[in-house]
């Protein structure tokens, strides 16, 4: 008896689900390793974006302090969310710093105010003390903690970043 062997060509149905079954795990591993990376750049530059805001701010009201005449609050040795000061040019008194709605703010004589951080950030929290000494100019001390304002890292950790300086008025 003589067997005729076809040759065969083509898979078979058990090689085609193996295939298909390594290929998802494969495309599996990817997606959850791109899907990590993607919140990863968008956590960064959540933290960049913080802290861009966070040092332009900070700039702006020591560049201010550095202008200023006299300061109006606040008061020796105390510390308040507020800052307001004096500069030579009486058109621009008094310059108020406040946080209203999560979102630092500048006020210029009676004009209206200007955000200093935008709607991506939000400021939690913001402290101005006053630490002057005896017939000394005072010196102020900033502190201000943001956080992102970003619903895209929901349920992932979003922790609040402080940021502090201290300036010597009138210098």
């Amino acid at each position: 008896m003589i067997l005729n062997k076809k040759k065969q060509k083509g898979f078979s149905l058990i090689e085609i689900i193996l295939y298909l079954g390594l290929l998802s795990i494969i495309l599996t591993v990817l997606a959850v390793f791109f899907q990590e990376e993607i919140f990863l750049k968008a956590k960064i530059n959540d933290k960049v974006e913080i802290v861009d805001n966070g040092q332009f701010a900070l700039n702006k009201i020591v560049w201010y302090l550095k202008q200023a005449e006299s300061l109006n609050a606040p008061a020796v040795s105390q510390s308040q969310n507020t800052l307001s000061l004096n500069l030579a040019d009486s058109a621009q008194n008094p310059v108020v710093f406040f946080v209203e709605n999560n979102i630092l703010k500048i006020k210029i004589a009676n004009n209206e105010p200007v955000a200093l951080t935008n709607e991506r950030v939000k400021v939690s929290e913001i402290t101005f003390s006053n630490f002057a000494f005896p017939n000394k100019e005072p010196i102020i001390q900033i502190k201000l903690q943001l956080a992102s304002a970003s619903n895209f890292l929901l349920g992932r950790q979003n922790q609040p970043i402080s940021l502090q300086t201290s300036i010597k008025m009138g210098q």
